[in-house]
């Protein structure tokens, strides 16, 4: 097939820096690989159905229903697919290509299905982007300076040989320039590191003492 660039690949590439693995660590796992992998998710298909196929039906997408019907199920939600019927998935792939990008605009059979149900900008929209799931009011109360020295001062044994100290060190000095009003991204990329490691920190300490 022919090689082109996903638009996610600077994302990807923004995202890395961020990582606070050891480097060699790194290395041995070939991680930085495959987060480009990942990020060209869509680079090398030439077929609309080749990626519906190979990638929107890949594994991880049945781990996402299984994550969000329990995250439903501890609320006292009965979750439902509509979408995930075999019979419309099978009447989309046989749909041509030109009814699922059609005038330059993606996801054109599901942008003709909503006509007269939502407004035209909506139903027209550009991309379906609508800002990071985390807003300024979200993080102003948030240490996050703070957080990341608390998180070094008591990691459990098991990450403290893949934890670079350098790389936080340097994300702590830059975190403490940042203006959360103005590098709202860059506070955020930092965050979400934060909040990964925390976690995986905080169940290892809950499990294994």
């Amino acid at each position: 097939g022919v090689s082109r660039t996903s638009s996610l690949t600077p994302i990807y590439q923004a995202r890395w820096p961020n990582y606070l693995l050891r480097e060699e660590i790194s290395k041995r796992y070939g991680l930085q690989e495959q987060s480009v992998q990942l990020a060209e998710h869509d680079s090398n298909y030439r077929r609309i159905n080749d990626f519906v196929l190979g990638d929107r039906l890949a594994p991880f997408v049945a781990t996402r229903f299984e994550n969000c019907t329990l995250m439903a199920n501890a609320r006292k939600v009965d979750y439902r697919w509509p979408l995930v019927d075999v019979r419309l998935i099978q009447q989309y792939l046989s749909t041509p290509s030109i009814e699922k990008y059609g005038k330059g605009v993606g996801r054109y059979l599901h942008r003709r299905a909503i006509e007269g149900v939502v407004p035209p900008r909506i139903q027209w929209k550009a991309s379906k982007y609508m800002g990071e799931a985390i807003d300024q009011h979200d993080t102003d109360d948030v240490d996050l300076a703070g957080n990341l020295e608390m998180l070094a001062n008591n990691l459990h044994g098991a990450i403290e040989p893949i934890f670079d100290h350098g790389k936080l060190h340097a994300q702590l000095a830059r975190i403490k320039t940042l203006s959360r009003a103005k590098d709202l991204n860059q506070w955020f990329a930092v965050n979400r590191h934060y909040i990964a490691l925390n976690t995986l920190n905080t169940w290892l300490h809950s499990h294994h003492g």
